[in-house]
């Protein structure tokens, strides 16, 4: 028979939902698999597995394999894209675990800030819908989000790439109600301004940016998900270490300000607000951190650049006069989403 129907990268789709699992393994509906949005690579999620044969056991009277068993399977999937409103509140709802809301009418606005690990150190999780072709599509169950890079630079939209691990169970078949394309608005590079200074006196620094990023990574604890009775999937997902790190490419001027703040690691306090219009904005703030990794000092078609870079080891909870005063970070999120980190009614 002739080979008539390649799949193409352009076929591939999926769809999300803004409802977190009522327990780990226990899939979202298709009903709740109701959002859908563009993205950058059409990259497919990951499935490896482990096995065991008697391939190297004794006593066969011969040195090769006869008999094959699974024992446990894996499921990872990247995402990138350009960054809206409502890929935000999805994406930093599972990698905070807390939020706060109120209505600002007419939108919503969510604070969100890392899970108290006295709530325990389960990580929210959540369904996708995945489609690599006609014939490889369905559900990916218990998506956690390991790690969230966030990066801008001059006039392009603001980007993401946002790493999952799920439970390694993938149930196959057709999405019953597949969603259409929301209409997002999508945060641009050009919109953002980013503050720095003394922690409550941070002032306008964006017009010496070339790019920045930022990296928020949850660690998790991918591999204790595997125990006794769980089967050939996860059964579990702990959150490690919550950490972030930060990337400034800044212009020099003709003081030693740069220079300065990497040699005596001055508290700073760290604003990257991502305006959309009214209704619509990411404000990310780091309360206090230090610029302790200065990078290599460049020249970008001629200008000298200057890196300012706080490694996992700079981000401290608020310092003296800082706001907040007991988080490392704290994440607002403007949208038109009622609410986030809510289990199925």
């Amino acid at each position: 028979m002739a080979f008539t129907a390649p799949q193409r990268d352009y076929d591939i789709a999926e769809a999300w939902s803004n409802l977190i699992e009522s327990a780990y393994g226990t899939p979202l509906a298709f009903t709740d698999l109701d959002q859908r949005s563009y993205f950058n690579n059409p990259e497919a999620f990951r499935i490896t597995k482990q096995y065991e044969t008697d391939g190297e056991k004794f006593g066969k009277g011969h040195d090769q394999a006869t008999s094959y068993r699974d024992t446990a399977r894996d499921l990872r999937l990247t995402r990138s894209g350009d960054l809206s409103t409502a890929i935000a509140g999805r994406l930093l709802a599972l990698l905070n675990g807390d939020v706060a809301t109120v209505f600002d009418d007419p939108a919503w606005d969510h604070t969100f800030t890392p899970k108290d690990p006295a709530d325990g150190l389960s990580a929210p999780t959540t369904t996708a819908w995945l489609k690599e072709s006609e014939g490889v599509r369905g559900r990916a169950h218990s998506l956690a989000l390991n790690s969230l890079t966030i990066t801008g630079s001059n006039q392009q939209a603001v980007q993401y790439t946002a790493e999952f691990i799920g439970s390694g169970e993938f149930t196959a078949g057709a999405h019953t109600s597949f969603p259409s394309l929301a209409t997002e608005l999508i945060l641009r590079s050009g919109d953002v301004a980013v503050l720095t200074g003394a922690p409550a006196s941070a002032v306008a620094f964006g017009d010496r940016l070339l790019d920045w990023s930022v990296t928020f990574n949850n660690n998790l604890k991918d591999a204790l998900g595997y125990f006794p009775g769980s089967g050939l999937y996860r059964g579990r997902i702990f959150l490690g270490r919550r950490t972030a790190s930060i990337t400034l490419n800044a212009f020099a001027d003709d003081s030693s300000d740069l220079f300065d703040l990497f040699l005596d690691g001055t508290i700073q306090e760290l604003q990257i607000n991502c305006a959309g219009d009214a209704d619509n904005h990411c404000n990310i703030k780091f309360p206090s951190v230090r610029f302790n990794a200065g990078g290599e000092p460049r020249y970008e078609d001629g200008i000298l650049v200057r890196p300012l870079v706080a490694s996992e080891r700079d981000i401290f909870i608020g310092q003296a006069g800082a706001t907040p005063s007991d988080q490392p970070w704290q994440i607002v999120v403007r949208n038109a989403v009622v609410e986030y980190l809510a289990t199925p009614a």
